[in-house]
């Protein structure tokens, strides 16, 4: 199984300015993804993607290889996930001849996420023979029972037409989410079904203290904190 890993990381996001080249922990943000593929010691070939030269030179300073700038029409806040790794799939295919069966996508935004939870991951795909494998997590406070939506004169009410009002949260079924941390898919299958999630998705359950996602300023002084405590090593 020849495994290829794509890392997206475009220069204009709106939530946090410039955030993938932010130092976090003493390096941009970007690197933790890189180095964490590298280290995993399972994936064949990392594709580093952007559209932005600040990036593309930052990243070659940290020794990745950028050979292909990507399109802006595949960069801007409407671009799907899929158009972007059909570029990357396409363009390995024609510009360097390479074809891979599955590949990993490791965005930036996840860098509490590590080599041992790629090489799991990928593991477990391997081993149950899967077609496409996401990680999500757990989420408590935030149960379908207990959410509001507001209506546009300020009022609120419940999110579930059919609710329980009484029961006890400890009764609730388990509800997940994805986490962002680790996709992985056939290529053909992906290709397919144009998404990660289908009949067939396999959910692979991340600890919550490595479900956050940098997408603003506070998950990244959150990320930030946890990255610099004892017991978290990313290393």
């Amino acid at each position: 199984m020849k495994i290829l890993a794509i890392i997206p990381a475009r220069g204009g996001s709106k939530g946090l300015k410039n955030k993938n080249i932010l130092k976090l922990n003493g390096h941009p943000l970007f690197w933790w993804s890189y180095k964490s593929a590298l280290k995993s010691n399972s994936i064949h070939k990392i594709f580093f993607s952007s559209d932005s030269k600040k990036i593309v030179r930052i990243a070659k300073n940290y020794k990745i290889d950028v050979p292909y700038l990507r399109p802006k029409s595949l960069s801007n806040d409407n671009s799907s996930t899929y158009s972007v790794i059909k570029y990357c799939l396409s363009t390995l295919k024609k510009k360097e001849k390479l074809s891979f069966d599955t590949f990993i996508l490791l965005e930036p935004t996840s860098p509490l996420r590590d080599h041992k939870d790629i090489r799991k991951s990928i593991g477990i795909f391997k081993k149950k023979k899967l077609k496409t494998l996401v990680s999500v997590a757990k989420t408590e406070c935030q149960h379908p029972n207990f959410l509001y939506k507001k209506n546009n004169r300020g009022f609120i009410s419940p999110l579930l037409k059919k609710r329980n009002k009484n029961i006890r949260r400890q009764l609730l079924s388990k509800v997940f989410y994805p986490d962002g941390n680790i996709y992985i898919s056939d290529i053909k299958t992906y290709l397919k079904e144009k998404s990660f999630y289908h009949s067939q998705t396999y959910a692979l359950e991340m600890p919550k203290l490595k479900a956050i996602e940098v997408d603003d300023k506070l998950d990244f002084k959150v990320t930030e904190l946890i990255m610099g405590k004892k017991f978290f090593k990313n290393d």
